[in-house]
């Protein structure tokens, strides 16, 4: 009876250590899923297109459209629409040549409302030559209109 009770324990302790060490080697029986990480819905944005204008009416939508304004012109209007933009800066910026002549930025803004946006002329009238406005998301550039001043 003796040898029965130790062959038990033996038998019990191997296969506990054996069950232990098989434990310690494998995996989480469930393993955890992957973590995704967060997304800005900000990343998918476009602007597709930008409209220049010479003027707006009272309503605030672009009249006159155009890609030519005079050195008189008072102020040069750009009008775009922009979905919802929840955590990342739009950034507006109108060039004279490589020069920045004029910034806007804002976050928060969208939900397909047109955004109309102006470079006031300055005290002696613009410049003549080529000028664009581009729109950034981030670092990202979505759209760039170009104009001349005649």
């Amino acid at each position: 009876m003796h040898r029965l009770i130790r062959f038990a324990l033996t038998f019990i302790s191997i296969f506990s250590i054996g069950l232990l060490a098989a434990c310690a080697n494998s995996k989480n029986i469930i393993e955890q899923p992957e973590q995704i990480p967060e997304v800005c819905p900000d990343t998918l944005v476009q602007i597709d297109e930008a409209v220049l204008s010479a003027a707006i009416d009272e309503n605030g939508n672009p009249i006159q459209l155009t890609h030519e304004f005079t050195v008189e012109t008072p102020k040069i209007y750009c009008t775009f629409i922009v979905p919802d933009i929840c955590c990342t800066t739009l950034f507006v910026r109108w060039f004279y040549g490589e020069e920045i002549i004029g910034t806007w930025e804002g976050v928060g803004i969208g939900n397909l409302i047109p955004q109309t946006l102006s470079l006031d002329k300055p005290a002696g009238g613009f410049a003549k030559g080529d000028y664009r406005v581009t729109m950034y998301l981030g670092f990202r550039e979505l759209v760039t209109e170009y104009f001349t001043i005649n």
